[in-house]
C-alpha cells in the first residue's frame, strides 16, 4: 500500500481556497471511485497559509496519469504542485465506528494490518 500527499502553497493570482472547493463540487468526483488501485483519496485544505491538495492511499502502485480522472486542481493553478509526498504504509487501523456497521463480516484481526514489505 503506497501513500500520496501532494499540494500546493497558493499565490496571489491563483485560485483561492474557495475558488477551488467550488470547483471540486463540480468535478465527477465518483470517476475517482473507478480507479481499482484506489483505497482512498481526501482533498485537503489550509487557510492560512493557503494550500490545496490531496492524499491518496494505493493498493498498489499508483496508475499512469493517462489512466486517472483529470486532476482538475492543477489545470486550475496552472502548475504542478509545490510537495509531492510518497510514503509505503507501514500498518493501518480502522476507527471502531467504523467497523461496527461490519463487525458481523470482519474478524477483529483483519481491523488493523501491519503490511508485508
Amino acid at each position: 500500500m503506497i501513500m500520496e500527499c501532494v499540494w500546493w502553497e497558493l499565490a496571489p493570482g491563483e485560485p483561492d481556497i474557495g475558488q477551488l472547493q467550488a470547483q471540486l463540487e463540480q468535478c465527477d468526483l465518483a470517476a475517482w471511485q473507478r480507479i481499482d488501485a484506489l483505497q482512498a483519496k481526501y482533498w485537503i485544505m489550509n487557510e492560512a497559509p493557503p494550500r490545496w491538495g490531496a492524499v491518496m492511499v494505493w493498493r498498489d502502485e499508483k496508475p499512469d496519469l493517462a489512466a486517472l480522472p483529470l486532476n482538475a486542481a492543477a489545470e486550475a493553478i496552472g502548475r504542478p504542485p509545490d510537495v509531492r509526498l510518497r510514503f509505503t504504509v507501514a500498518a493501518s487501523c480502522l476507527n471502531e465506528s467504523i467497523i461496527t456497521p461490519w463487525a458481523s463480516l470482519l474478524n477483529r484481526e483483519e481491523t488493523c494490518t501491519t503490511m508485508s514489505s
